[in-house]
């Protein structure tokens, strides 16, 4: 018996190959592993992060847009003004 291991770039590509290869009368068996670290998803609660996840995450956070509360109030009112009027 020989393995063949392939890495596909989604989960859909991987299901959709996987699919084609256990068609065929040469492959004894297709197995998805789940996919790795980096491809998970932050919100994944059951287990914890690792030290370089938490360093990304606070990378990822320092450098994203930010507002004090006052200019995210009056952003928020202009679209629900700007919202308003278009039903009139």
């Amino acid at each position: 018996m020989h393995t063949l291991l392939l890495k596909t770039k989604t989960a859909a590509d991987a299901k959709l190959l996987a699919e084609f290869l256990s068609k065929m009368k040469t492959v004894e068996s297709v197995t998805i592993d789940p996919p790795e670290y980096d491809e998970i998803k932050w919100s994944n609660t059951m287990r914890a992060l690792s030290d370089k996840e938490h360093e990304k995450l606070i990378k990822e956070s320092e450098e994203s847009v930010s507002m004090v509360a006052e200019d995210a109030e009056a952003y928020s009112a202009g679209l629900i003004k700007k919202w308003s009027g278009k039903k009139k």
